[in-house]
C-alpha cells in the first residue's frame, strides 16, 4: 500500500510545529516562562508541547514572535561583523 502525500504533509507540519513550540520554550527560559508569556497554564502548554493538543493557530503566532524577537536580540547584541566599503570589517 502506497503512503498518501497527505500524510507524509501533515507529519512534517506537526514536526515542525513540535520543533518551533520547543525552541520557543527553550528561548523563552523554560515551561513556566513560556506559559506566562503565552498567558496559558503550564499544565496546558505540556499538552501541547507533548502533541496531546494542537495549540491554536494565535498562540503560536505569538511563539513564533517570541522567537524572532529573541533573535533581533541575540543580533543587536553581537558585535557588527559586516565587511565595511573597502572590503574590511567596520571598527
Amino acid at each position: 500500500m502506497e503512503k498518501d502525500q497527505g500524510d507524509d504533509t501533515a507529519s512534517e507540519m506537526r514536526n515542525t510545529k513540535a520543533r518551533l513550540l520547543q525552541a520557543a520554550c527553550d528561548a523563552a527560559g523554560g515551561p513556566q516562562a513560556f506559559a506566562a508569556r503565552l498567558e496559558v497554564s503550564e499544565a496546558m502548554l505540556r499538552k501541547y508541547l507533548s502533541g496531546a493538543f494542537q495549540m491554536p493557530d494565535p498562540l503560536l503566532l505569538r511563539a513564533m514572535d517570541l522567537l524572532i524577537e529573541e533573535r533581533e536580540r541575540f543580533f543587536e547584541a553581537k558585535p557588527k561583523e559586516r565587511p565595511g566599503p573597502d572590503g574590511g570589517a567596520d571598527s
